[in-house]
């Protein structure tokens, strides 16, 4: 069982934060680290929140809060922006403990979970916009008009305004 969920987990989106982790490592190692940290912190906020909205698609009748359910937006939502301020957390206490300057103000902290914030917003946003707009669609395929034959045509000609 451990190994199918594993096969899903990484088929259904845990690609994409471990994506944005090796661009947050070309980032140190290119020395753009001021430059893209608004865009990492957004890409993560995205890439957590897409990989968790995946997992919640295929488990949330499991636990109980539906697959396509308000509900499961929101929870994919709520995990996404807790996973950001752990990681701000994180931040804080390798500065505290490990000596290392990671947290530069605490300003660029607050600037950091609002973009984590604003990329797991746009995946909520996006998926629940997508989705109602499937559901919205009629089922069936559009039936086209038939053609007018020339000799109904030609007796309604007639008929118009005067």
């Amino acid at each position: 069982m451990m190994i199918p969920a594993l096969r899903f987990t990484f088929r259904s989106g845990a690609w994409a934060p471990l994506l944005v982790l090796a661009g947050h490592q070309l980032v140190m190692k290119l020395g753009w680290r001021s430059e893209a940290d608004s865009l990492l912190h957004f890409a993560g906020g995205l890439a957590i929140t897409y990989w968790i909205s995946q997992l919640l698609r295929q488990y949330g009748n499991r636990i109980g809060i539906g697959r396509d359910s308000l509900g499961c937006r929101l929870c994919a939502l709520a995990c996404g922006v807790s996973v950001a301020a752990v990681w701000e957390l994180a931040e804080f206490f390798s500065d505290q403990w490990l000596g290392s300057d990671i947290q530069r103000s605490l300003g660029e902290t607050m600037s950091d979970l609002a973009f984590s914030t604003m990329g797991a917003c746009v995946v909520v946003i996006h998926d629940f916009t997508s989705r109602r707009s499937k559901i919205t669609q009629p089922m069936t395929k559009p039936v086209a008009p038939k053609p007018i034959s020339q000799a109904q045509d030609s007796s309604t000609r007639g008929q118009g305004m005067s």
